[in-house]
C-alpha cells in the first residue's frame, strides 16, 4: 500500500487538500507548496513526490482519488465535481500541481484524446500561475508525450 492509501489520502476528499491535512507533509525553510493530484497511478508517486518536493523546499500535499480519474473520460473537459476539485487545488494556491492518471479510462473520441484534455487542465492551472507537471503512467511514452508540448 502506497502512502496515500496509508494515511488515508486517496479519497479525492476536499479535506486532503488542506495544508494543515494529515496529508500535508511539512518541510524545515519551505518556500511552497506542492499537489499531487489523479488516480492511483499518482498515489503510486507519492513516496517519491514528497521526497522530490522537500528537496525543492516544498511542503508535499498528496490529494489522490484511487479508482477515479481527473479527467473525464465523456463529455466536457471535466465533469460535475473535478472542476470544483480543480478550483480547490487553484484555491489552495501551491506553487506546483504534480497530475498523474491512467490512459486505460474510455475516452469518447468526440471529447479530444489524452494529451488534449490534459493541456486544457495544464492551462487552467497556468493561467493561475500554478506550475504543472503531467507525469506519463503509459508504458508506451512515446504515446502522448509530444502531442502535450
Amino acid at each position: 500500500m502506497h502512502l496515500d492509501a496509508s494515511k488515508g489520502c486517496s479519497s479525492g476528499s476536499p479535506e486532503t487538500l488542506k495544508h494543515d491535512s494529515k496529508c500535508t507533509f511539512p518541510v524545515k525553510g519551505q518556500i511552497g507548496r506542492a499537489i499531487l493530484i489523479g488516480d492511483s497511478h499518482a498515489g503510486q508517486l507519492a513516496e517519491g513526490f514528497i521526497k522530490a518536493a522537500h528537496n525543492l523546499l516544498l511542503d508535499a500535499t498528496i490529494a489522490t482519488n484511487a479508482g477515479k480519474p481527473l479527467l473525464s473520460p465523456a463529455g466536457g473537459i471535466l465533469k460535475k465535481g473535478e472542476s470544483e476539485f480543480v478550483d480547490l487545488v487553484i484555491a489552495e494556491k501551491p506553487s506546483l500541481v504534480v497530475v498523474a492518471q491512467s490512459k486505460d479510462y474510455p475516452l469518447d473520441a468526440s471529447t479530444g484524446t489524452w494529451p488534449t484534455r490534459f493541456r486544457a487542465i495544464i492551462e487552467y492551472f497556468r493561467t493561475h500561475k500554478i506550475g504543472v507537471v503531467v507525469v506519463n503512467t503509459s508504458t508506451r511514452s512515446e504515446e502522448h508525450t509530444s502531442e502535450l508540448q
